[in-house]
């Protein structure tokens, strides 16, 4: 009987080791490490590992490299964002509640939706990423809100992401930015009169700016990031091959020309859109970007008229193209 009861025991602590197994196998957080656009970044799988092709299909073609420092931002694969809304369980006052995310900038931590559309389709450009530009956007919002010093670090050659309101080309000479408010003609300079070059973006584009006074800012370029083009069956660009030529303030004109304009009123125009645009120290981050931006690609105001040779030939004539 003794010998039985032993036997019982045994039996049920062999069960309890085995439901534990797979509870922890059922709570199981799959960590993987990687590296976008030069930017360390760490990404929770809640289920399993993922397969390879699930991996390349959340972290698609274009600028993905090897780790090579402590994560910077850390990505949490939620299966709803509406527990993080005002109003739901895990809602906290310091997050942001961005479109199709949530950014906590004390955590460093991104809140994305695990079942969201591995490619989303934008006009003029095709098949998009949303994963890999919500990253780097979030990026730049944390360097905004933390300190630049806090994004740019050796992996990413010391650069900090800086968005903007525009469209841009990729010609023999670099990345070409085109800045403006609605209706300036971004897209109809980048699309139409502009078409024999791949386009890169249709209306916000992301550069790698380097902070003001650092060595990376007297020897590294802005460049532009390509999360795709809108070529088809071509090789994927990377920002090793968009370096930032030329930035424009749009104006419609009869005549073709470049104006004077100052580097502040091209900053403070640029402002706008903003998402920490009420916080200060967010401001005063955007504005550092600006200043090393224009510091190494100065703005001008370009005056265009819709006829493409003719743009096509200032443009040459002026050395962008």
């Amino acid at each position: 009987m003794k010998e039985q009861c032993m036997e019982r025991t045994r039996r049920a602590s062999a069960r309890g080791k085995t439901n534990e197994k797979a509870n922890a196998r059922r709570f199981r957080c799959f960590k993987i490490h990687s590296n976008l656009f030069g930017y360390d970044i760490s990404i929770d799988f809640p289920d399993a590992k993922p397969a390879k092709q699930q991996f390349n299909e959340l972290l698609g073609r274009h600028g993905l490299a090897k780790p090579q420092d402590d994560p910077l931002l850390s990505v949490g694969l939620v299966e709803n964002l509406d527990d993080f809304e005002a109003g739901g369980p895990l809602h906290t006052a310091g997050l942001l509640l961005g479109e199709g995310f949530a950014l906590d900038y004390e955590k460093r931590t991104l809140l994305y939706p695990r079942h969201a559309p591995r490619l989303m389709h934008m006009k003029n450009l095709g098949d998009q990423n949303p994963f890999v530009r919500t990253v780097i956007f979030s990026i730049a919002l944390l360097g905004e809100h933390n300190g630049l010093e806090t994004v740019a670090r050796a992996p990413s050659n010391f650069q900090a992401p800086l968005y903007l309101h525009a469209s841009a080309v990729l010609t023999p000479k670099g990345a070409l930015v085109f800045c403006g408010e609605c209706t300036f003609g971004k897209t109809t300079i980048s699309t139409k009169l502009l078409k024999d070059f791949p386009l890169l973006e249709d209306d916000q584009v992301t550069i790698l700016v380097s902070p003001p006074g650092t060595a990376p800012a007297r020897k590294s370029q802005p460049r532009v990031v390509v999360f795709g083009d809108a070529r088809k069956n071509a090789k994927p660009l990377s920002i090793a091959i968009a370096p930032l030529a030329g930035i424009f303030w749009l104006k419609k004109d009869p005549q073709n020309a470049f104006e004077k304009m100052d580097q502040a009123e091209a900053a403070a125009l640029m402002l706008n859109p903003m998402v920490n645009w009420k916080n200060p120290v967010a401001i005063k981050q955007r504005l550092r970007l600006f200043k090393a931006l224009f510091e190494a690609v100065p703005c001008r105001r370009l005056a265009f008229k819709k006829e493409s040779a003719a743009l096509v030939e200032f443009l040459k004539a002026e050395g962008y193209i």
